[in-house]
């Protein structure tokens, strides 16, 4: 029997990276997820290759509010929102807001990581492509 048409699971068997692609996209909650796990998981492994600490936090406040990583360096906590969607929206600044507000740093500054291709500076937020993501390493 051709690989193509055999069964698993009462399903037609597909490349694993095929069914992948097809669950995230008929699960939009899951693919947000699982690229800030990849995100993330990318930066603690780039930190321990390059010999530096996994200062890596995460804060969220009793209103839901929350950063998805604050990175912590001499200057002080430099806060990373990762969001997976292609377009620029403005909701993804929102949480990044919020902490500029409490944490009132002296020079303020953050990273905003997604899912697409521009890179600019917007005000105090860096905003990096997933695909040059090394660039967080340098953030000290």
């Amino acid at each position: 029997m051709a690989a193509s048409n055999r069964r698993f699971g009462g399903a037609r068997e597909q490349p694993a990276g095929l069914v992948i692609v097809k669950r995230i996209d008929t699960y939009p909650y899951c693919r947000g997820a699982l690229f800030e796990n990849w995100v993330i998981s990318e930066l603690c492994k780039a930190r321990a290759n390059h010999g530096l600490p996994s200062n890596l936090f995460f804060w969220r406040d009793q209103s839901g509010h929350e950063v998805d990583v604050l990175l912590e360096t001499a200057a002080g906590l430099i806060p990373i929102e990762i969001k997976s969607g292609q377009t620029l929206n403005s909701d993804f600044f929102k949480g990044l807001e919020h902490w500029f507000k409490l944490a009132r740093p002296k020079q303020p500054r953050a990273w905003l990581v997604y899912g697409g291709k521009d890179e600019h500076l917007r005000d105090a937020v860096r905003i990096l492509s997933w695909r040059n993501l090394q660039a967080l390493t340098a953030a000290e």
